[in-house]
């Protein structure tokens, strides 16, 4: 982590992401899908007792939803790569080791060590991204070799890579949240180099030139128009090209439609200094980020509906919102629909809600037009990501003014909230179990 942010319990907080290490004999005993099974369960109980048993390790001021994500980062990474890659548990082990020994190794360098800070981030420093790397490369490979029976010399050869990914993930201006996105991003990389895997590192390869320079364009222009700052312009930059890698130029359109009507929504509204910053865009790209992931990974279809889904979320929230506060008559609270003054949390418009439907429709069409979907698919789609933005109405009449949830948070559970009612309709159903011609 570098050398920022002082707090309580934060050398016990590295001592237990050290001590999560113990649990790899578990994951060497048990069969894939019962370590899997294990790793999930345990990730649901953290919800409600994470809080109350690691209280000693929260950082100060750090919410409950940031906390329990931070914790419940390893095994949630450990049970996603164990359910992608059954008969390759090293891809796990080696991603969960990534995490604990380099986001150790990196906090105790910045915090001992001189520190000149990193270009792009002034909170990290050199020196503790060197040591994350050096950390991280001998514990993912052994930790590989152990779980995978592969010899050292080739989980060496395997985890250069992912390493070094991770160390430059965990760089990143993004506060809070950076270990979900080093296990992720360490553990995808692995999931591509593996033998077999759906789609090989040639093919992403390939697509890194035309990603890179259409986002370093479209991030220029952003800051120019002031859209963004400059870490919300990285962050986003990060999250989208994630879609384009691992999905092809179609993942990345619906990625492009919410970047540009969202940020004119906004502009439209008002003048003055940029509100969206890296925390915004985690909050609303991470969800899409992350299961055009594993859309990538899997080849699911199922999984691409569901990153449409979260896509079309945020969009439909962010055009309620900003178009909304154009309307002619006075906002309603959600929950009771009582008037209230424009821009209260989980006040609606005819108009926003209006504006957010067709934001949902068009990120599902656009889908379906480019082939990603089945027309029938991308309907779902739409009304999961119109669903998506009333529950992120209703959690910010409700928890977010209770002061219990903040607005990124809101954001976040309404785009995971749409990928899930995908995923429960396309299972119930069967539709959308072959990929589209």
């Amino acid at each position: 982590m570098g050398a920022a942010g002082r707090s309580v319990g934060e050398p016990l907080r590295k001592a237990v992401h050290l001590g999560t290490l113990l649990g790899l004999p578990v994951l060497r005993a048990l069969p894939p899908d019962r370590a899997a099974a294990a790793a999930f369960l345990f990730t649901l109980a953290l919800l409600p007792l994470g809080p109350t048993l690691f209280r000693r390790i929260a950082r100060l001021g750090e919410s409950w939803f940031r906390f329990t994500a931070a914790v419940a980062a390893f095994p949630a990474g450990t049970a996603l790569f164990l359910f992608l890659f059954p008969e390759r548990p090293e891809i796990a082990a080696g991603a969960w080791a990534i995490l604990a020994a380099g986001d150790s190794a990196a906090w105790l360098a910045g915090r001992f060590l001189p520190r000149p800070a990193l270009p792009w981030n002034r909170r990290k420093s050199v020196a503790g991204t060197a040591a994350f790397l050096l950390a991280a490369l001998p514990a993912g490979a052994l930790a590989a070799a152990w779980i995978g029976d592969l010899p050292l010399s080739n989980a060496f050869a395997l985890l250069a890579g992912p390493a070094l990914l991770g160390a430059l993930v965990e760089s990143l201006p993004v506060r809070g949240g950076d270990n979900l996105t080093v296990i992720l991003s360490s553990g995808a990389l692995l999931g591509v180099l593996a033998p077999g895997s759906v789609i090989g590192p040639g093919e992403i390869g390939a697509r890194v030139p035309a990603a890179a320079a259409v986002l370093f364009l479209s991030s220029l222009v952003g800051l120019r128009a002031r859209a963004f700052d400059r870490a919300g312009a990285i962050a986003g930059s990060g999250l989208a090209i994630v879609p384009w890698l691992f999905l092809g130029w179609r993942g990345f359109l619906p990625f492009l439609l919410f970047i540009v009507l969202g940020s004119a929504a906004g502009l439209i509204r008002r003048a003055g200094p940029p509100e969206r910053s890296a925390r915004h865009a985690a909050a609303n790209l991470g969800p899409a980020s992350l299961l055009a992931l594993l859309a990538g990974l899997s080849g699911s279809a199922t999984l691409r509906a569901a990153f449409l889904a979260a896509v079309a979320a945020p969009l439909a929230d962010t055009l309620e919102s900003e178009i909304g506060l154009l309307s002619r008559r006075p906002p309603r609270l959600i929950t009771g629909g009582r008037p209230v003054a424009p821009g209260t949390n989980g006040a609606v418009t005819p108009l926003g809600s209006i504006a957010g439907a067709a934001g949902a429709l068009l990120i599902a069409a656009v889908g379906s037009a480019v082939g990603l979907v089945d027309p029938s698919v991308a309907a779902i789609a739409a009304a999961a990501g119109f669903a998506g933005s009333l529950g992120d109405s209703v959690l910010g009449a409700t928890a977010e003014r209770a002061g219990r949830l903040t607005n990124g948070e809101v954001n976040f559970f309404a785009a995971l909230a749409a990928a899930l009612i995908v995923l429960l309709v396309l299972s119930v159903t069967g539709a959308g179990r072959t990929p589209p011609t």
